[in-house]
């Protein structure tokens, strides 16, 4: 199972087995508080490459636009002196950058726009041959979002790296670990020695998405990759920086799938409960915990407790996941379980809330369900007993369909789990809140 953040939010596809019930999306949010402040100059690469080329590269796409006509303004300006820079959010930029960064990031396609572009690319990259960093990554940037096909491939990846070879910027780590590792003569090892670098350092007035892309790296990218103690380490700072849910949520998958941490799937269910009493809680969270009870992963199975995790979802919110995976809960015909007319409701309620939550899988899984369950309905008052349930589930009034009479409050109030032994700490009062906040 793998997992999302974003930030933003990251999506994984649902991996189907031969359980009914839809593995869970693991989602884990990244958020972003602008571009960070002082860097950490570097006078030397931090992985070796030959950057001669690359210099070459720049040198050759200033002759060409020259060659295509640049205007006249933009040609005296680029040749201009510019040796006295100002500060903005605490870094030294030139005039001249200054003046033409806007025109980097058109905001509409006409000819204007484009001549634009092109002529502010024309400026830059002559600062570029001066190892401005911050000129350097914004030109990758906006090759990336405008790609020119003159230019060579995948020269953003290569303007980014130049910049990191000048300044330790972990938004341009960020760019490098998590979405071209496998590009160009960017990989893996190169990423990961970026990362590790900004780590040891500190990086000031970015840690915060430097690390927790340091964190993804080998929590989701590179599960399998020896980490020499560093997703530990950086789970660690991720807390002291503020990032404690993140960082828990991370070690919970870490501990449910035993990549870079001891496998400890109770540890790692009781970790993601105590973070449904976090503030702004994910509740997909829910869909994990459910799966593992309903499918007996790495805890004893009990279909009644997931049961009730689901119900306690659609209490709090309306998750797709948890109406989808409650609607299997009642079609278990070889258990001695099957109310498809419920089941069918639920289904139509995970389709819907998918449809919203963009869960494509999620979405064809509950619409192929649906015609399964449909097949066995009566010919009489089928379809206004459906409408009943979509009604009451929708309404929350779990406790007025009698196929739920029996559900409880999830967190048991006396319930202790295996893995709060390990984590009386991290749980304790989180769960004593959760309790109460759910309580019929």
């Amino acid at each position: 199972m793998k997992l999302l953040i974003r930030i933003a939010v990251v999506f994984s596809c649902l991996v189907f087995t031969s359980s009914p019930f839809a593995e869970p999306i693991r989602q884990t949010e990244r958020h972003y508080e602008g571009p960070p402040k002082d860097g950490i100059l570097r006078q030397t690469p931090i992985f070796p490459w030959d950057d001669q080329a690359a210099l070459s590269d720049i040198k050759e796409q200033i002759e060409r636009l020259e060659q295509e006509g640049v205007p006249e303004a933009f040609l005296t300006l680029a040749m201009s002196t510019d040796t006295e820079p100002s500060q903005t959010r605490n870094r030294e930029i030139y005039t001249r950058d200054r003046t033409v960064l806007g025109f980097l990031f058109p905001d509409s396609e006409d000819d204007v726009a484009r001549e634009k572009l092109r002529a502010a690319r024309y400026v830059m990259f002559h600062s570029a041959l001066e190892g401005r960093p911050y000129v350097l990554y914004n030109l990758g940037n906006s090759l990336y979002r405008w790609p020119d096909p003159a230019m060579p491939k995948d020269f953003h990846l290569t303007l980014w790296r130049l910049a990191a070879d000048r300044e330790m910027l972990p938004a341009l780590v960020n760019f490098i670990a998590t979405n071209r590792v496998d590009v160009s003569d960017l990989n893996a090892d190169m990423a990961e020695a970026y990362l590790r670098y900004g780590f040891d350092l500190g990086a000031p007035g970015g840690e915060y998405q430097l690390v927790s892309n340091l964190v993804e790296f080998y929590g989701h990218y590179h599960t399998n990759r020896e980490d020499d103690g560093y997703f530990r380490r950086a789970l660690d700072r991720l807390s002291e920086l503020g990032a404690t849910a993140e960082s828990k949520a991370w070690e919970a998958f870490a501990r449910l799938d035993g990549y870079h941490l001891q496998q400890d799937v109770p540890l790692g269910l009781d970790i993601l409960t105590s973070l449904l009493a976090e503030p702004d809680p994910r509740y997909h969270h829910y869909v994990t915990i459910g799966y593992a009870y309903a499918n007996g992963n790495g805890v004893p199975r009990d279909l009644d407790l997931a049961r009730d995790i689901y119900v306690a979802c659609l209490r709090a919110s309306k998750e797709a996941g948890c109406a989808h995976n409650l609607g299997s809960y009642f079609v278990r015909p070889s258990e001695g379980v099957y109310k498809p007319i419920l089941a069918n409701a639920l289904y139509f309620i995970a389709e819907k809330l998918a449809s919203e939550q963009g869960a494509h899988h999620v979405v064809q899984l509950a619409q192929a369900e649906q015609e399964h369950t449909k097949a066995d309905f009566p010919i009489w008052g089928a379809h206004l007993k459906l409408n009943q349930y979509i009604t009451l589930i929708e309404n929350g009034q779990f406790e007025d369909i009698e196929e739920l009479s029996g559900v409880r409050p999830f967190p048991r109030p006396d319930q202790v789990f295996e893995g709060q032994k390990y984590s009386d700490s991290l749980i304790g009062g989180a769960l004593a809140a959760f309790n109460a906040s759910l309580a019929f």
